[in-house]
């Protein structure tokens, strides 16, 4: 398995952090949020993302009852601006982002 932190190529705007086995595998995870071949990535070899205490958000079985039972998109989208706000990078991912270089997302990760 393998960890990749995911930016838009254009503006390097975080996609996301996706755990994959295959490079196929992360291009479909992309492709539910993002155009894949409008995107880059590097590895994460190690460490991971990080809450502010002042800002943990709780995860409860309240959560998973809106998640999986409302239809009220609003709602769900406040759950997970909830959950995403203020995370960030550890020190140790931090810093491969800074040594790395990123590797677009080709046709080639498919088929």
């Amino acid at each position: 398995m393998a960890t990749a932190l995911v930016r838009m190529i254009k503006d390097q705007q975080i996609v996301g952090m996706f755990v994959y086995k295959e490079l196929e595998d992360l291009f479909w995870l992309v492709d539910q949020i993002e155009d894949p071949f409008d995107c880059e990535f590097i590895d994460i070899k190690y460490g991971g993302l990080i809450w502010q205490k002042e800002s943990n958000p709780v995860i409860s079985n309240k959560f998973f009852d809106i998640w999986h039972n409302s239809d009220d998109t609003k709602a769900i989208e406040a759950l997970e601006d909830e959950i995403y706000d203020g995370a960030q990078l550890d020190e140790y991912s931090f810093n491969q982002v800074i040594d790395s270089k990123w590797t677009k997302i080709t046709k080639k990760f498919v088929g």
